[in-house]
């Protein structure tokens, strides 16, 4: 039971931590010359697919949980979706 709850808490911790530090990076640190004024660094939705991608597909390897895997995927297409329908409302054509 206290497991599971942990692993509930952990799941959403990961969540706001990467969508934090993915806009932080991709909106506050780009300045000319920087290191991270490279493509997937400076593209916030880019950023933080993979980042979320990545880190959910890994804590589900170490944790042996279809929990991570299935819903942080599930998570990660639904704010991908989110921001790129952002971004696209933002854009003037």
């Amino acid at each position: 039971m206290i497991t599971r709850l942990i692993l509930v808490v952990l799941f959403w911790i990961i969540y706001f931590v990467i969508t934090f530090a993915a806009y932080y990076i991709s909106e506050k640190m780009i300045k000319p010359f920087n290191y991270f004024d490279i493509k997937p660094f400076n593209c916030r939705t880019c950023l933080t697919t993979w980042s979320l991608l990545i880190s959910y597909i890994s804590f589900s390897f170490i944790y042996f949980n279809w929990f991570f895997l299935i819903g942080g995927i599930l998570l990660t297409l639904m704010t991908t979706i989110a921001l790129w329908y952002t971004q696209k409302e933002k854009t003037i054509e």
